[in-house]
């Protein structure tokens, strides 16, 4: 039996879609005149001042040589996750990476659209899940816009208010 359904996801998908051997496709959200933004996950390196300065020194050392390309395709692309910097698309690593997992250079060149960070508030996570909730139900015929925006505004608003 074939089913067909849509799921509003990210590139963390395609190792579970993967190893589940479903068939998948991958395309962009609709945009609104031409304008496709998509939301840009914050990548937080944060170094605490200890008032130390060869804690500091050796903290800056670590993470900048964590965040190098060699370190990023071993320990982030190779595992699915996008890269660090647009160069890395250049990369053997990268190309292995889409070719395991289809589609993933796709949500790679979308970083292009990712215009505004997402916020680092409480509360984001449970906020983000319901508007894709929403959206999807939308994108399904299961609501109009405005009935799965209202919605998904109410929980975003009772989810902040819980988290203040």
């Amino acid at each position: 039996m074939s089913t067909t359904a849509t799921e509003c996801a990210g590139p963390w998908f395609l190792w579970d879609f993967n190893q589940a051997k479903v068939s998948y496709g991958v395309t962009y959200l609709p945009g609104t005149n031409g304008d496709h933004q998509t939301i840009g996950g914050n990548d937080l390196w944060v170094l605490f001042d200890h008032q130390d300065a060869n804690r500091a020194d050796w903290s800056y050392a670590f993470t900048n040589w964590l965040t190098q390309a060699a370190q990023d395709e071993k320990w982030n692309l190779a595992m699915g996750n996008l890269p660090l910097r647009a160069s890395e698309k250049d990369s053997a690593v990268f190309r292995d990476t889409d070719k395991a997992l289809p589609g993933f250079a796709h949500f790679a060149d979308n970083l292009v659209n990712a215009k505004k960070p997402r916020p680092t508030i409480k509360g984001y996570a449970a906020l983000s899940k319901v508007y894709g909730e929403q959206v999807a139900k939308i994108l399904q015929g299961q609501a109009t816009p405005k009935e799965g925006l209202d919605s998904a505004a109410a929980s975003a608003d009772s989810e902040l208010a819980d988290n203040q």
